[in-house]
Formats: structure tokens, C-alpha cells, sequence
């Protein structure tokens, strides 16, 4: 070992890790930047290094040459998996995974299927769809067509690729947004009205003016008028990017001023939040109902893919849940009590200025309240080359320190594998790895 790295190792080994923390400078480390020339990377052993390489992008063929990364981390959109319905275009997939299979690395497959990820013939069918204030189309995520769509789709991949023993995981689909983390859309928006105008009856629509300068506004999302007129729906916008006007209907909703003849008086908000569209009477959100969503996609996985584990990026849900944790921990519960090992859980928000555990109360806490489930990783983003250090909270600091203290600090919450994007695993690639030991990875 290093004889500059031993100090820091055994604090480390013992469980004192304060020396790995944001605002603490390197040279206090005792031993150089990994980035000096000739200087190493030291990371746990035992932990595996799967490259993430970009979504829908073939693996780069230094990876698969090389010999740090264990595995490889497949991402695809369902529209370019499955552009119609029950066609499909495996052949992303066909050529990763024969090329896994070729240089002996394992895969993690994960499709991304809701936002812009959606097949479009998803979007025509689904019965709940949901306009965001991102500016977003979400299928709703207990919509009975795009759950059997769903099940379909992990069927057609486990008759594919069901046996083949190199893909060892399959990230599930869950409340997803844009990707495939845990992400359910919670933003808010609002817009100041700039005339007088009649709240329409139940089923009619205005046109109103909305002041300049305001937020995007986009077809689609739900809006409460003032604080007394009630939900209305946007189904026209001038220009949602930089909108003056924008054409509501009145949804007639319990609550709602019905009467046709109110007159909302210039200056009153039109507010969206995409909490209070969640639990609108469109889509009446129960924690209930999310569970069995993702429970119904876990089972889809488990049961086509029989060899392989099925794993699930955990999340918080906002104000929506009894917890910010409640529908992860109890999705978990269940689907550990069914599957046993071949479920595991991790967090795809992994970097620098991660929190030690025990951490209540912060994004790390569902791995305190589940001790008994295997869990692996995903960097919340690349270090080498980012100029606004998203992995250390905006602070500058060296890409290797940045990535080599992540791995440690990951290793100390059980994460026996982490996904690291692959401009970072060139990188390492590159400058050389030690793997030394560590306090056990999994206890038993």
C-alpha cells in the first residue's frame, strides 16, 4: 500500500471517513491528488465499476478492451426499443450484449419509458396522461394501458435475453420522469392574470391574457384559478415558451365556481403545481396506487428474467405520502417478501457530498429503514470535465478526489456495485486503479 495512503486508510477502516468531506482540502489528505502524474486511484475492493456510458449510445470500445470496468450499464428510450406496439428494434441491444458476452463483462439493462422516453403510440392509448410544468407529457403511472404495456415489453426482452447469464440486472421502471431515476414531477408555476374575465361554466373554455414574464405554460396542465374559481385545463397556448395568452376550460370539478357568471378581476394568479394535479379528481393520487404500480413492473421483471435481479431506483415523493419515503419503503417490503435476493434497491444519486449513515431524514435514509436489501449505485453525474462540479455541490474540487471519495462513502452505506459514467471510468481507465480493502461491503 501507499505509505502516504495508510493514514487515511485506517480512518477508513475503522469507520471514521470525516477526512473524506466536502470543504476539505486534499492536501490535508496526506498523499497527492490522484490527478499528479504517476499518482493512483485507490478504491474499495470488492466493489464493481459498471460503465454508464450515455443513453441509447454504444459502449465505447476502450471499456470493453479494458479490465476496470466489471460490467456495463445499458440505457434505451422504449420508443427506439419498441416504435409500434409489440414491434421491436433489438438491435442496440443484440450488439452490447453480444459484445458483454465477447469480453466477459456483465450488463444492467434499463429502458426508460415515460416523458420524452414514451413511444408515441403510448401516449394515444393511455387513458391517465399528464401535462407537467416541465413542459412534459407523463403517462400516468397506474394507467391500465401503459401498465400491460409495460409487462409486455419486459416480456419481449426476457424471451430475448432471459438466459443469457452475462445481464445479472434489470433496472425497473418506476416514477420516473425524464429518466430513469426515481423522480416524480413535483414542480410549481405561476402566472399573473393581465384582464378582467368570466370564469366559464363547466365545460367551457376562455381565452385569457397572462401577464409577461411570466413561466412557461403548456398544453395540457392542470390550473387553479385564483384561490376561490376552481380547476381549469389548458388546451391552447400562444407560445408556451414565452406565453401572453393561453386558452383554459372549466373542468366542472366539485368545488369548482359553476356558475358561469363570476368575474375574476385582472391581477389574480393562475397557479399549477404538479403536487396539487397529482391529487386533483383527474388523477387522485394514492400512495396505494403507486405501490402497486411499480409492484406490478417489478413482478414483470422478476418473472422474465428468472436469473437475473431486478433493481429498483429509490426516491422521495415530496408532501404527496404519509413519508417522503413511504411508497419506496413499502414498495420494497413487499417485493423483498416475494423475490427474495433477486430484489435489490439503490440510489442514483451517489457523489462526493453524499452523508454518512446513519442519515435521518435526507435522500440516503430508505437504505437506514431497509438494512436486509442488497443495494448498489449510480453517480448523480460525470467529474472529469464538468466545469460546474454537480458532485460536489457546485465546490471545485480535483475530478479524481471527487470520484474516489464518492466510491468510499457509497462503500459505507453496503452499495456493492455504483454505475459511473463512462467519460469518468476512461479516466480512472486511464490514470490506474488500487482496489484495497475495506470494512465489509455487505455484512451478513
Amino acid at each position: 500500500m501507499d505509505a502516504l495512503f495508510e493514514e487515511v486508510y485506517a480512518e477508513i477502516l475503522y469507520g471514521d471517513i470525516g477526512l473524506f468531506r466536502e470543504h476539505t482540502p486534499w492536501f490535508k489528505l496526506g498523499f497527492m491528488p490522484p490527478s499528479t502524474p504517476g499518482a493512483k486511484i485507490y478504491l474499495p475492493q470488492g466493489m464493481l465499476i459498471l460503465d454508464l456510458p450515455n443513453g441509447n449510445t454504444p459502449v465505447d470500445p476502450a471499456i470493453w478492451s479494458g479490465s476496470l470496468a466489471d460490467g456495463v450499464s445499458l440505457r434505451q428510450s422504449w420508443h427506439f426499443l419498441e416504435p409500434q406496439q409489440g414491434v421491436f428494434d433489438f438491435s442496440y441491444l443484440d450488439g452490447q450484449i453480444a459484445l458483454a458476452q465477447l469480453h466477459q463483462k456483465s450488463v444492467m439493462l434499463r429502458i426508460v419509458c415515460n416523458g420524452p422516453n414514451m413511444p408515441s403510440w403510448v401516449q394515444a392509448n393511455s387513458q391517465l396522461f399528464m401535462g407537467c410544468t416541465d413542459g412534459n407529457w407523463y403517462f400516468v403511472y397506474w394507467d391500465p394501458f401503459a401498465q400491460a404495456a409495460i409487462a409486455d415489453m419486459y416480456a419481449a426482452l426476457g424471451t430475448r435475453y432471459g438466459s443469457i447469464l452475462n445481464v445479472k440486472w434489470v433496472a425497473v421502471s418506476s416514477v420516473n420522469s425524464t429518466s430513469g431515476d426515481w423522480d416524480i414531477p413535483l414542480n410549481t408555476a405561476n402566472w399573473n392574470l393581465a384582464h378582467n374575465f368570466i370564469f366559464p361554466a363547466p365545460g367551457q373554455s376562455v381565452t385569457v391574457q397572462v401577464a409577461p414574464g411570466g413561466p412557461p405554460i403548456y398544453p395540457g396542465v392542470l390550473t387553479f384559478v385564483g384561490q376561490t374559481y376552481g380547476w381549469t385545463q389548458v388546451t391552447a397556448v400562444d407560445n408556451p415558451k414565452n406565453p401572453t395568452t393561453a386558452t383554459i376550460v372549466n373542468l366542472g370539478y366539485p368545488g369548482n365556481d359553476n356558475s358561469g357568471t363570476s368575474l375574476v378581476p385582472i391581477g389574480k394568479g393562475m397557479y399549477v403545481s404538479d403536487l396539487d394535479n397529482w391529487l386533483s379528481p383527474m388523477y387522485n393520487y394514492t400512495s396505494q396506487r403507486a405501490i402497486n404500480a411499480v409492484l406490478n413492473n417489478i413482478e414483470a421483471v422478476c418473472l422474465n428474467f428468472p436469473n437475473s435481479i431486478c433493481t429498483l431506483a429509490c426516491g422521495r415523493n415530496g408532501n404527496l405520502d404519509p413519508t417522503q419515503d413511504y411508497v419506496c419503503q413499502q414498495i420494497s417490503i413487499v417485493a423483498a417478501q416475494l423475490y427474495g435476493p433477486q430484489y435489490e434497491i439503490q440510489k442514483n444519486q451517489a457523489n462526493c457530498t453524499t452523508p454518512l449513515p446513519p442519515a435521518t431524514n435526507t435522500n440516503f435514509y430508505i437504505f437506514d429503514l431497509l438494512p436486509y436489501i442488497h443495494r448498489g449505485g449510480q453517480f448523480t453525474w460525470f467529474s472529469v470535465g464538468d466545469p460546474t462540479y454537480r458532485n460536489n455541490k457546485g465546490n471545485p474540487i480535483d475530478p479524481f478526489v471527487a470520484l474516489q471519495q464518492t466510491f468510499y462513502l457509497q462503500a459505507k452505506w453496503g452499495e456493492y456495485r455504483l454505475e459511473t459514467y463512462e467519460v469518468d471510468a476512461k479516466a480512472m481507465q486511464q490514470v490506474g486503479v488500487v482496489k484495497i480493502p475495506i470494512s465489509p461491503i455487505f455484512p451478513p
